[in-house]
């Protein structure tokens, strides 16, 4: 019984890591348009996550902000270049 017990716990901390994970990108994509929009605004990225902590807004570490702002960032940039692109002259 307690040997399936101890081989039972690494499976749960991977479960548990990819939870966190998906709860931090769920987090984080609603608030990405506006996070990015900051930043081209002047603002750095620490101050933008102190803010969204204080805010309640993100519950996760700096570094995993940081993380999927330097991830999702091309993605940003391919979008808006795309939309330039696609968008009729006037």
């Amino acid at each position: 019984m307690e040997n399936d017990l101890l081989e039972r716990f690494p499976l749960e901390e991977a479960n548990e890591s990819r939870n966190n994970a998906r709860c931090n990108l769920a987090e984080f994509i609603p608030l990405r348009n506006e996070i990015y929009k900051c930043i081209d605004d002047g603002w750095s990225i620490e101050f933008i996550w102190e803010v969204l902590v204080k805010k309640e807004k993100i519950t996760f570490s700096y570094q995993t902000f940081l993380e999927l702002v330097n991830k999702y960032k091309t993605n940003n940039t391919n979008k808006l270049n795309h939309d330039l692109s696609t968008k009729e002259p006037e």
